[in-house]
């Protein structure tokens, strides 16, 4: 696996009303398989290395807005490998991500929300 797609969404805090924040819901492979990021994983923080490339600098000047997203392919390096893919699985941390039917991804993009953080 050489490149995955990431899903930047700007969402609200649950705590604070009036603050949005960038997080990473989804994650595609190249073969089309979609895998939604754990609520407690979402913001982008939690993904250190992710957060280090020059794209997600470009996705974080991009989005002004909540509910605005990206969907930006990424190289895979190996710090991004380490954290994202366990041989041709689809992990965060080390947990097995949840894989999100076409259905999924036509409803939520049909609702474009998300629960707040």
């Amino acid at each position: 696996m050489e490149k995955l797609q990431f899903h930047f969404k700007k969402l609200q805090l649950a705590e604070d009303e009036k603050r949005s924040i960038i997080c990473v819901t989804r994650i595609t492979m190249p073969s089309g398989m979609t895998y939604k990021i754990p609520h407690d994983y979402l913001k982008a923080e939690y993904n250190a290395e992710l957060t280090k490339t020059p794209a997600f600098t470009k996705v974080k000047r991009g989005i002004k807005q909540r509910n605005q997203y990206r969907n930006v392919w990424i190289n895979l390096t190996n710090e991004l490998r380490n954290v994202y893919c366990d041989e041709e699985n689809i992990q965060f941390n080390d947990e097995y991500l949840e894989e999100v039917s076409e259905e999924q991804n036509k409803s939520r993009a049909a609702n474009n929300s998300e629960t707040p953080l």
